[in-house]
């Protein structure tokens, strides 16, 4: 056989160790190669790893969820009983709660479902506002109430304290108040 490059005889000997050398460098590639693939398959090991304990996690959350589920629906039929109950007997003292509650909530449904003129939405803040302004003034009242009295209680005091003083002198007692 010849060499290409040089124009040279090659022996078979020379081949074969030339070819061995090829191929040794070829395996150590593949050995570098199949490290690196290893290495990526313990990474993908580690990571199948996270993916099965968040399954498990994920499997006691459901067994959770569906526990919580199997319990709010035996809460549901517990009050849908006593509801069907409740209404099964002849309670007319609830009645009028019962129709003052549905006409307040069909009240606040038809608000919501209307839009409100800017008028009525003006008139109804104005009315809010006089009801807490009116609020403020009683409350107000009876603060200055609460003053008027306080003043009253003091100049009261100081009568008595006088009074006290006045009465220890007379009797000889050297009286200072606090």
């Amino acid at each position: 056989m010849q060499n290409n490059q040089n124009n040279q005889n090659i022996g078979n000997k020379e081949l074969m160790v030339f070819l061995n050398e090829k191929f040794n460098a070829i395996d150590k590639r593949f050995d570098a190669n199949d490290q690196r693939f290893n290495a990526i398959d313990k990474r993908f090991d580690a990571i199948d790893k996270r993916f099965d304990s968040n399954d498990q996690r994920f499997d006691a959350n459901d067994q959770k969820f569906d526990s919580f589920d199997k319990k709010l629906n035996a809460f549901q039929d517990q009050f849908d009983k006593k509801l069907n109950a409740f209404q099964a007997q002849n309670v007319s003292d609830y009645k009028g709660l019962a129709d003052l509650m549905v006409s307040q909530f069909e009240k606040v449904y038809g608000m919501l479902e209307q839009k409100p003129d800017k008028a009525e939405v003006e008139a109804m803040i104005k009315t809010e506002v006089d009801r807490v302004m009116g609020r403020i003034v009683r409350q107000n009242d009876k603060i200055d109430d609460g003053r008027a009295e306080q003043i009253g209680m003091n100049r009261r005091l100081d009568n008595h304290e006088k009074w006290l003083s006045k009465a220890a002198i007379k009797v000889g007692i050297k009286f200072q108040p606090e």
